[in-house]
């Protein structure tokens, strides 16, 4: 007799196939992503000092980065096609339901509850719900924090890199291969942020998409429409069979939001390292040069085989900085890394 979690484990099977095709279709992301990768991680030089010595990357809360429409962009894109599609289905009540739970858990999840922006996502959606006489059903979803490290590949070395993230090129550029495996990649071979901090599909490293608004609501649209049909075909599913379903498709839509980025930010070619916790969980504070108080978590640790490069911006001084961190990668049992000047002069 097949449980609940082996029926779910073969339909998340089948939602994968959707997913691809409609990632490749819309978003250009290629699924076909097993082999390692080489990234590129800047920060200054006693970030660099404090990753290779502790052997950890520090994650900062997505709310907090540098651009202020970070999460909310893609959230916007992503809510705006829920909603055309709840009101498109408004006359079928089961797949109204469904597309109901689906936007309240990422409203629930994803938004600051004392927010502005919580209040009104969180009218709509009860304004929906009234209009298509959907009953009160409490998935008792907890609200989540999202932290998350910023990568770039080999490839994309620029001046501006250095500038805005390598401290004016007087810090350092680490270089990580990470680890393919199951069409997602990895700095560690097994998760080590504990169960009880994180939630379903974090500890990953995936491309930011920089695809068009339209494409972005046409991917939710088709991945929506077609999940939700394979779910509404299966109407004996056991009550805990479907929320889990529902869950999951949800899921999937919060880690679209927070990979997705405006279209003008493309030239940084961005991966991100991302960690989904539960919001009460402790994590530590500093602040940065605009006056914020910034939260962040620094405990996810990385196979320190991964580590393959330590780059030094042009304003280092070279011969000092360069045996410093030879000395210092020997010190911490690191093997083979290799401690180079990058090849972008800059006089600051």
């Amino acid at each position: 007799m097949n449980t609940v979690d082996d029926d779910l484990a073969k339909w998340k099977e089948k939602v994968a196939i959707i997913l691809d095709a409609a990632g490749k279709k819309y978003l250009n992301i290629d699924s076909n992503q097993n082999e390692a990768i080489n990234l590129h991680h800047y920060t200054s030089l006693d970030g660099a000092y404090q990753i290779i010595k502790n052997g950890n990357i520090r994650l900062t809360n997505i709310l907090y980065l540098n651009d202020p429409n970070e999460l909310y962009d893609g959230l916007d894109i992503y809510m705006e096609a829920i909603i055309g599609l709840r009101e498109s289905y408004s006359c079928n009540c089961r797949i109204s339901f469904i597309l109901s739970k689906i936007h309240h858990i990422i409203i629930d999840c994803l938004i600051i509850n004392t927010s502005s922006k919580f209040i009104v996502s969180k009218r709509k959606a009860d304004d929906l719900d009234k209009k298509c006489k959907i009953e009160k059903f409490d998935f008792s979803m907890d609200t989540l924090s999202v932290y998350v490290a910023a990568f770039c590949s080999k490839e994309s070395e620029s001046l501006r890199h250095w500038v805005h993230y390598g401290d004016n090129a007087k810090g350092v550029c680490l270089e990580f291969e990470a680890i393919g495996k199951n069409n997602l990649h990895y700095l560690n071979n097994n998760s080590n942020i504990s169960e009880q901090d994180k939630t379903q599909g974090s500890d990953i490293i995936a491309k930011v998409c920089y695809a068009s608004d339209k494409n972005k609501k046409e991917f939710v649209n088709e991945f929506l429409n077609k999940t939700i049909e394979k779910i509404n075909d299966n109407d004996n599913d056991s009550d805990e069979l479907f929320v889990k379903k529902i869950i999951f498709i949800a899921d999937q839509i919060c880690q679209h939001c927070i990979v997705s980025k405006n279209q003008s930010y493309s030239d940084e070619n961005e991966y991100r390292l991302f960690v989904i916790c539960h919001s009460d969980r402790k994590h530590e504070y500093r602040i940065n040069n605009n006056n914020l108080l910034i939260p962040y978590i620094d405990n996810y640790l990385f196979d320190k085989g991964v580590l393959k490069g330590v780059i030094l911006g042009s304003l280092n001084n070279e011969e000092l900085n360069t045996s410093s961190f030879k000395g210092l990668l020997k010190q911490c049992e690191y093997e083979d890394v290799e401690v180079t000047m990058s090849p972008i002069k800059y006089r600051g």
